[in-house]
């Protein structure tokens, strides 16, 4: 019973709803506009009547910009193609019709207006900027008033189709009248500008050719004649045949290669490279301003390196020759002599030397200092090495008289040609027999350092001493003393006997440390064939012994076990410095145990005999004692089982403890108090 009543209750309800709805509808269809349409769109019968709002505002599914641009099928491919006013907009704009174009303001008002122009940008009609469409107004158009060319540009209301400033095309034919009658392929633009037609004014030109100096002088038809291949009529063809270039006008009198690299350097072609050095503009070929760069002058073939970079042209180039082939003859960078006297009188003629050029010994920069180096003397007969490197080119090579060219050929190489015999012939017995080097005997010896410097020089051979260990390692100078002045042979250096006299062997330059110790009666003369202090030590240092050595034999105490190991200085301490003998080891402080190691028994052994209970040369803890044959009491075979710790125990001896090894207690009741007679009677 209740379900039905609900149905009909439900019903009503949304019946009265939909009325109420509808109602509303038709009130707001029946609403006025907020005023009457512009002329252009009151005469549109689609716009007229009560349901004409939805034609504009776009209904219930719609909006207004979509509505507008559905009738202005031209605007909208603007704005889809980009182009034109309407394409340049932005976005935002291009979707709001009515900034710019408003309506409902009566039938005398215009739909574009100043308010129009405002919105794209420009204060007012007149001063619209037409490059913004893609059109460059110049010249006598800005002197134009808009209906010149918009004819439509005032009118009140535009008929039905008719466009106010659209429909126009940017050739010029659409407006001016073709004298050329079709037969030009290039663009008007392309020859005349907007000033006048019977002015040409090509402002696509330049990018073929600067039309200015001698080219401004010239009339279009004396490059571009009739018939011809480069005739105005057939400019703008597409042939790329068409292109030219300087030099198929001008004749170049430049070489092959500096065309070429002129033109690989500026990336233009061979023909055009001309353009590197002469302006398109030019009034003539040879203006007085007119500079090339070293690079360029290095492609002519002959590069303007010092000092020809510091020269004027006219120095090369005479201006008062008229005639451009004798002005630039082509020198060849490597033939001085055109312009430079030989200082040689002759002295390097190729036909004897081998040298042609003189950038063989000469820097093409500068004729001093020379570019014959070490190298370059190097191929000559005399290399020069060591102490030669620093001499001057003067101090070998003289000038025979003030006029004459200085002397190189024949200059000799032997040693004895500069240099005196300074060792007085010590030397000429040896020398007896014997092929000579190259440059003579100090080659043998001596070196181009310096003749204190030996080269392959056998001490023990030439003078009877051997030079080795230490001894090869000192300077020269250190037996034989450098002298401040020379003498008159020219020699610094000094020789042994007058510093140390007569030789007696190593004494005669060094001290003997030892004050004769190793030389007393009983002492080795000769070990392993060597005497004097070679009988212990080596000719490296006196600090390292000979392997020979035998320290029992020297020292009466024998180097056995580990007393082996230790370094020497172990017994023998280093001193700080060496003493007034040059000795830097000490004495040994004795040859018994206790005169290097302190005795841990105290006094317990007043003897000291280490030995009968320690291997001294194993080490202390390495054991010779014999309980039954070094002590008093006899180890049984109870007692052999028994620790040592057992019955030595530390104690109190004099001011320190230690183990106590004697005297000790040896009867058994004073270790085993258990073992009193057991049959003695006890007191009671």
């Amino acid at each position: 019973m209740i379900r039905p009543l609900l149905r009909r209750l439900q019903f009503w309800i949304a019946l009265i709803s939909l009325l109420a709805v509808a109602g509303i509808v038709f009130k707001d269809l029946g609403r006025t506009a907020p005023g009457p349409l512009a002329k252009a769109h009151e005469n549109v019968s689609e716009l007229s009547g009560w349901n004409s709002c939805q034609q504009c505002h776009g209904g219930w599914f719609g909006n207004m910009s979509a509505s507008c641009l559905a009738c202005h099928e031209v605007i909208q491919k603007q704005i889809d193609d980009l182009r034109g006013l309407h394409g340049r907009l932005n976005e935002a704009t291009q979707q709001q019709c009515a900034l710019c174009h408003s309506d409902h303001h009566g039938e005398g008002f215009r739909m574009v207006n100043r308010q129009s122009f405002a919105q794209a940008g420009f204060p007012s009609q007149s001063e619209f900027k037409h490059d913004v469409i893609g059109y460059a107004m110049r010249g006598k158009h800005l002197e134009q008033e808009c209906q010149k060319c918009h004819a439509n540009a005032e009118v009140e209301v535009l008929a039905e189709g008719a466009t106010r400033f659209l429909g126009l095309d940017k050739n010029c034919v659409s407006c001016h009248e073709d004298k050329h009658e079709g037969k030009m392929k290039l663009a008007c633009a392309s020859c005349h500008g907007q000033e006048a037609f019977d002015k040409l004014d090509s402002a696509t030109h330049g990018r073929h050719l600067e039309l200015s100096g001698s080219h401004a002088t010239i009339s279009c038809r004396e490059c571009h004649a009739k018939e011809s291949l480069h005739s105005l009529e057939t400019l703008g063809g597409g042939r790329s045949t068409l292109r030219r270039f300087c030099q198929d006008c001008h004749d170049s009198p430049h070489s092959r290669t500096f065309l070429t690299g002129n033109a690989l350097r500026s990336g233009m072609p061979e023909k055009q490279a001309c353009q590197v050095c002469h302006s398109a503009a030019h009034e003539s070929f040879a203006p007085e301003d007119i500079s090339i760069t070293a690079e360029q002058h290095a492609l002519a073939g002959f590069p303007l390196r010092e000092p020809h970079d510091k020269q004027a042209c006219q120095d090369c180039h005479s201006s008062t020759n008229e005639d451009w082939k004798a002005r630039h003859p082509g020198r060849k960078p490597g033939d001085c002599r055109s312009c430079h006297e030989d200082p040689h009188g002759g002295q390097f003629d190729k036909d004897h030397t081998g040298l042609g050029s003189c950038l063989d010994c000469h820097e093409r920069t500068h004729f001093e200092p020379t570019a014959f180096d070490l190298d370059k003397h190097a191929e000559t007969a005399f290399p020069l090495t060591g102490k030669h490197v620093d001499n001057e080119c003067g101090d070998c090579h003289e000038k025979p008289g003030e006029n004459q060219p200085r002397s190189f050929q024949g200059t000799s190489t032997q040693c004895d040609a500069c240099h005196e015999d300074s060792h007085d012939g010590f030397f000429a017995n040896k020398l007896k027999g014997r092929t000579l080097p190259k440059h003579g005997s100090c080659e043998i010896c001596h070196a181009t350092q310096g003749f204190s410097e030996e080269k392959d020089f056998d001490h023990g051979a030439w003078t009877g001493f051997r030079l080795e260990g230490s001894h090869a390692q000192e300077d020269c100078v250190a037996c034989h003393e450098r002298k401040d002045e020379p003498d008159e042979g020219g020699r610094t250096f000094g020789r042994i006997a007058e510093r140390y006299g007569a030789f007696k062997g190593c004494i005669t330059c060094h001290e003997d440390p030892h004050k004769g110790q190793f030389d007393k009666r009983g002492m080795p003369k000769s070990v392993g064939g060597k005497q004097d202090c070679a009988r212990c030590h080596t000719s490296t240092s006196f600090r390292v012994l000979s392997d020979q050595f035998e320290h029992r034999a020297w020292t009466g105490f024998a180097l056995t076990g580990a007393h082996a190991k230790p370094d020497c200085t172990a017994c023998h301490k280093a001193l700080g410095e060496p003493d007034e003998h040059g000795r830097s080891l000490g004495q040994a402080a004795g040859k018994t145990c206790i005169s290097c190691h302190e005795s841990p028994h105290g006094p317990q052994f007043e003897d000291q005999a280490c030995g009968k209970c320690h291997a001294p040369t194993s080490g202390f803890k390495a054991l010779t004692f014999d309980h039954d044959l070094h002590s008093r009491f006899k180890l049984g075979e109870q007692h052999a089982q028994v620790a040592c710790s057992k019955c030595h125990h530390p104690e109190k001896i004099g001011n320190q403890t230690r183990i106590r090894y004697r005297p000790l207690k040896s009867r058994c009741v004073e270790c085993h108090p258990a073992l009193v007679n057991p049959f003695k009677r006890r007191k009671r």
